[in-house]
């Protein structure tokens, strides 16, 4: 094969691997952004847009079979519209990361403090209601 026609082959195989993304959608994903906190780095925002635009367009064909009455529910867009797969939401969000280097104080009853005496409150009875 020629050099130049492998490396036209190679450059036609990376820029159809990159994720493509709707212009038109801009707007609402840097509002979905923004709404959610969401900040991605550069190699990241590619393929999390692509991700997030797969699960607009998925939401929006439900929602359209919906109104066909061919759903009982609605969808709507949420701050997981990022995530590909069930396994990356668990792994997300399952879990307790324990922060280091957070030293909790422990409660400890202080020894110089007098401990209160008995009191029996039936001889306190006035006869109101709730007295014996």
């Amino acid at each position: 094969m020629h050099p130049s026609l492998f490396l036209a082959a190679l450059c036609l195989g990376i820029a159809s691997a990159a994720p493509q993304v709707d212009p038109n959608l801009d707007a609402q994903w840097f509002q979905w952004k923004a709404a959610h906190g969401k900040i991605y780095n550069v190699d990241e925002e590619g393929w999390r847009r692509a991700v997030w635009e797969t699960n607009l367009k998925m939401i929006e064909q439900h929602n359209r079979e919906y109104n066909q009455g061919k759903h009982s529910f609605t969808m709507a867009m949420n701050g997981f519209g990022d995530m590909k797969t069930n396994d990356e939401f668990r792994h997300t969000m399952n879990g307790l990361k324990i922060q280091k280097g957070k030293n909790g104080k422990v409660f400890q009853i202080p020894l110089f403090v007098g401990i209160s005496v008995p009191v029996d409150r039936r001889e306190m009875a006035d006869g109101k209601t709730g007295d014996t």
